[in-house]
């Protein structure tokens, strides 16, 4: 049988990619991972086209509520992915001010809006003064692939994706 007794492991430019405690707790510190929100409110102003959600709140500089690690590059709204694996996204997404129709959230990888190639969440003559929006899934992705939320309206064309109640998520798997 045989045992390998090691508390650290790292790249031979001596960066740590990974530790084990005395409890036998695994970290790795540098996996890919980001959770960021929005800065201020989008107001979105057009019906009938998918427009990104310009999730920007710790793409930039961390906080205790947002963060970036592991690599992953912003730009507009779209994250780029470091690595090659499966990944895990989670949106939460409060929009207020739907007068009438739909609004579909979606979260698209490489601006692909087949059906069954993102996923998406519908609210139907959602309530006027808001209404929460939920999406999550499993995306294989290649080194430099980009993944987005964007909302579709159907025919209100003047309501807020609310800052303060929305959230965008996202971690390397394997």
């Amino acid at each position: 049988m045989s045992k390998l007794q090691v508390e650290t492991i790292s790249h031979t430019n001596n960066t740590t990619a990974l530790t084990i405690d005395s409890s036998g707790r695994v970290l790795q510190p540098t996996i890919p991972a980001f959770r960021v929100g929005l800065t201020s409110n989008q107001n979105v102003t057009s019906t009938g086209s998918h427009i990104t959600i310009e999730f920007n709140e710790g793409t930039s500089s961390e906080n205790d509520f947002c963060f970036t690690q592991g690599g992953f590059s912003w730009s507009s709204g779209v994250v780029t992915v470091p690595v090659t694996g499966v990944y895990h996204f989670d949106l939460l997404a409060r929009v207020d001010g739907v007068g009438s129709g739909y609004v579909i959230f979606s979260i698209v990888k490489n601006n692909d809006f087949t059906s069954n190639r993102r996923f998406q969440s519908i609210e139907g003559d959602p309530a006027s003064d808001y209404q929460s929006v939920t999406a999550s899934g499993v995306f294989k992705l290649d080194a430099s692939d980009n993944v987005r939320v964007a909302i579709y309206v159907s025919s209100d064309s003047n309501l807020n994706v609310t800052a303060s109640e929305s959230i965008f998520s996202g971690h390397l798997i394997g």
